[in-house]
């Protein structure tokens, strides 16, 4: 299973393929460099990530999120994304939520 790193000045993030699903992406190690903080860079990196996933091919995006990252768990909302689940992670000693996003073309719709 490879994972790619995507960067822009901004920022960046990683995306894997789930293994046996193609079309799904795991997206992971989403980063807002400091002095883009805080001006809506976070809003606008995801919404190009949800653009840059449908042009891949990708039909479906699932992520996780520390339950006390309420700035990443905001956007992740603002940008079409939705909570599906929560579990204790033992090794971070953290709850984490689980994420997903159906990525929807021109012309279709999202149901």
């Amino acid at each position: 299973m490879s994972s790619h790193r995507y960067n822009l000045k901004e920022g960046g993030f990683e995306v894997t393929t789930l293994p046996g699903n193609p079309q799904v992406a795991i997206c992971h190690a989403f980063y807002i460099a400091p002095r883009y903080r805080g001006g809506g860079a976070s809003k606008k990196l995801k919404s190009y990530q949800n653009d840059f996933l449908k042009a891949m091919g990708y039909d479906y995006a699932v992520c996780t999120v520390r339950t006390d990252n309420v700035k990443q768990r905001n956007v992740l909302q603002s940008q079409g994304w939705k909570r599906i689940d929560e579990f204790y992670d033992h090794r971070q000693d953290v709850v984490v939520e689980l994420w997903s996003h159906k990525l929807v073309r021109a012309g279709e719709e999202n149901g």
